[in-house]
């Protein structure tokens, strides 16, 4: 035994006792435990009487995961995930657990604020709403019928009925940053198979390859997916291969990690799918008859790909790259899923389609355990697909390209999200270029803070709103999101905010929903309705999932195929067939430069850092880099340095490891605010919550913002974000 597996004789009768002890209690809970897991219920700490529990839906990132809000005394007590929803399965994250920090948070805004003084020098002064309406009512009756106002938000916040009231109001221009990270993954998607989304369905695979993809960490699907693959893995045994830069969570619970040189994606998957042309493992019936190309065309194409140029380029080992593309074409029923890790470079949109590519190779195109398409989908309210880049936007406006009238920011933080977000700020601080700024938050945001007037909005566990998506299992559901608790202070939702100021007042949202659901063709009666009341989900049937559904209508495509030839690239003049762009700026790095990598964590993100769960658990960062890049640069762990890119530089302290790839440096995105509040400042303050002086990490640094340092650039044909191509210095402080 060696010294670091020794145990003494005390230590020993300790973890014994505590194993026994727990396992008496456990026994004694079990009833209980699994009542509490098959009913979604959960207990009083006080009394030990359950409480009671309202369906929801959490709002915290696209996943939307189920969920039960707990009430006592009117109180929200407990968010659990809901055992009904299909996609989540009563499992939720520590987001969405979290969700009661926002809802009970003591810096929360619960009032309509004015701006007293010039903008951004923090100066309010509190008003009532009717106040705050009839002065946006008198600035937006001055705009004419050709001036536009913008409206940003996450993605996922804006909806058909929220895009419809703003269209009443004017002629908005709709930005995202979250957008911007997605467009080039989106648009591959659309153009190759017809759909700008797919599902992974990963609970059949045998042999799953994650490109860039973290579902354990940060991932449209999150949860949803990464129970799914750790349920392939128990059930199918099933092998999962992660290609990322960085060891990331998903890559540390993989049977294999293979870092590569950022953006060098899609030689690798070409490469692959040459070996499997070559070794005849394709699926030649696929590739004749639903893409448009054919086989010898397809082989002719991929062999300028070989295994020895792709380690080349990639840093990867050939003997690598070949297994990999063996197993996959062998173990089926196999699935290559593309992340945004791979999309969020300025060739995003040929990384991607290289990925979808090798789907099509093996056939692995919306079959059991492949790569599937969205099934049908009811014509309800859904997100709004209209957004243009924010940061070109924001930067023609600097430019007096684009003049607007007026800009509303809905829980939106450019300010502090946005790469290179000086510019941003510029921007949004000058009144000739933003001349009237409404911040529709819950928090004094480095956004909101920059604005004229400020209405305080719902969290979720105070909205109400029905949604309908496909689960990961391939059934379409309802899901509807209940008021757990009430409004705190004077807080609206935008839908009650965009009705009062287009005169819609005597919209319900009972009303709305009973409208919305009559379009679902199987929806109808009293009892599927109280159905939904009651668990918060409506299943579609029917519950056997289908597979190949292309061969009723063919592909969403000009050509009614899966397009690895692309018709809308070659009407544009441009490469059709996927293709590895290099980076030029990255083949020659010199020893003190490296390719930044922001990457988000699965904790904390950039709009939740008053949390204060969240901010015990994560509350800083520092720059990865790895032992060889250290070594050359004469750096120690804890050694401080200063980081610099062509935007900006941060002073910050490194950690070495392994886990990023020598040409590479991550900084975790979601640290360090100037506001948002004084949990995320790390700042102790009184407050009616004596937790806020209990933060024992004030004397720690609270992070830095790798945002500063990212060059705003995009792909040139998709247009999303290039946020990993950062080129930047590092130097020993």
């Amino acid at each position: 035994m060696t010294k670091e597996n020794k145990i003494d004789r005390r230590k020993f009768l300790k973890v014994s006792t505590a194993g026994i002890f727990s396992s008496i209690v456990l026994n004694q809970m079990a009833p209980l435990l699994a009542n509490i897991s098959s009913s979604g219920r959960d207990v009083a700490l006080t009394s030990g009487e359950f409480l009671k529990s309202i369906p929801t839906i959490c709002d915290l990132c696209p996943a939307h995961c189920g969920v039960l809000g707990f009430i006592q005394n009117d109180f929200l007590a407990g968010i659990q995930g809901n055992p009904a929803h299909p996609n989540n399965n009563g499992k939720i994250c520590a987001r969405g657990i979290a969700g009661m920090n926002l809802v009970h948070d003591p810096q929360r805004l619960l009032y309509p604020l004015k701006r007293d003084g010039k903008r951004g020098q923090g100066h309010w002064k509190r008003i009532s709403w009717n106040e705050a309406l009839s002065e946006i009512r008198s600035h937006f009756s001055e705009m004419s019928e050709d001036d536009k106002f913008i409206f940003q938000c996450k993605d996922h916040h804006l909806t058909d009925y929220t895009a419809n009231q703003l269209q009443q109001i004017g002629n908005p221009v709709f930005l995202s940053t979250e957008a911007d990270k997605n467009a080039n993954k989106r648009f591959a998607q659309k153009i190759t198979f017809g759909n700008d989304s797919f599902i992974a369905d990963v609970k059949n695979s045998r042999y799953i390859l994650l490109f860039g993809a973290n579902p354990f960490e940060s991932h449209e699907d999150f949860i949803n997916l990464s129970q799914r693959l750790i349920q392939a893995k128990i059930d199918n045994g099933a092998k999962i291969i992660t290609i990322d830069p960085r060891l990331s969570n998903t890559a540390g619970k993989s049977d294999d990690w293979l870092p590569l040189k950022p953006g060098t994606d899609a030689i690798v998957a070409l490469s692959m799918a040459n070996v499997i042309i070559q070794e005849q493992l394709h699926d030649a019936e696929f590739i004749n008859r639903w893409t448009n190309i054919s086989v010898p065309s397809l082989k002719n194409y991929l062999a300028q790909f070989p295994v020895q140029k792709a380690a080349e380029e990639s840093s990867m080992p050939e003997d690598k790259i070949r297994e990999i593309a063996i197993e996959f074409a062998t173990d089926k029923p196999a699935v290559a899923i593309p992340g945004n890790g791979i999309s969020n470079h300025v060739n995003g949109l040929q990384n991607v389609r290289a990925v979808l590519l090798l789907n099509a190779v093996i056939g692995a195109i919306d079959i059991k355990g492949g790569l599937c398409l969205p099934r049908n989908t009811f014509d309800l309210d859904q997100p709004a697909d209209s957004f243009v880049n924010s940061h070109d936007y924001f930067r023609s406006i600097a430019e007096r390209k684009e003049k607007v009238h007026a800009y509303i920011s809905f829980r939106a933080n450019p300010a502090f999200e946005e790469p290179d977000y000086q510019k941003i700020i510029e921007v949004l601080g000058n009144t000739a270029s933003i001349p009237y700024h409404i911040a529709i938050t819950n928090v004094m945001s480095e956004t909101a803070a920059l604005a004229d007037l400020i209405l305080p909005t719902t969290i979720y566990p105070e909205q109400q709103r029905v949604e309908h998506k496909t689960s990961l299992d391939l059934q379409n559901y309802l899901a509807i999101a209940k008021p757990v608790v009430a409004a705190q202070g004077e807080c609206k939702s935008i839908e009650e905010i965009l009705n009062q100021l287009t005169g819609n007042r005597n919209q319900n949202f009972e009303d709305i929903t009973k409208n919305l659901t009559s379009r679902v063709p199987r929806f109808s009666g009293r009892r599927h309705w109280m159905e939904l009341q009651k668990n918060g989900i409506w299943m579609d049937p029917p519950e056997i999932a289908q597979y190949e559904t292309y061969k009723n209508r063919g592909f969403n495509t000009p050509s009614r195929r899966f397009e690895i030839d692309s018709s809308y690239l070659r009407s544009k003049g441009l490469f059709s067939l996927p293709q590895y762009i290099a980076n030029n700026e990255h083949i020659e790095l010199k020893k003190d430069e490296l390719i930044l990598i922001p990457y988000a964590t699965n904790v904390m993100t950039e709009d939740l850092g008053n949390s204060k769960w969240l901010a015990e658990i994560s509350h800083g960062n520092a720059a990865l880099i790895n032992p060889r890049t250290a070594r050359s640069l004469r750096l120690r762990h804890g050694s401080k340095v200063m980081i610099e890119s062509t935007t900006g530089k941060l002073e910050m302290h490194v950690r070495i490891t392994p886990a990023i790839h020598p040409d590479a440096i991550a900084i975790a995105k979601g640290f360090g605010h100037w506001e948002y509040g004084k949990v995320a400042q790390a700042k102790k303050f009184k407050s009616q919550d004596p937790d806020s002086e209990l933060i024992w990490w004030e004397k720690l640094a609270h992070g830095e913002n790798p945002n500063v340092l990212v060059e705003a650039s995009a792909d040139p044909v998709s247009g999303g974000q290039s946020w990993k191509d950062t080129k930047v210095t590092v130097k020993k402080v």
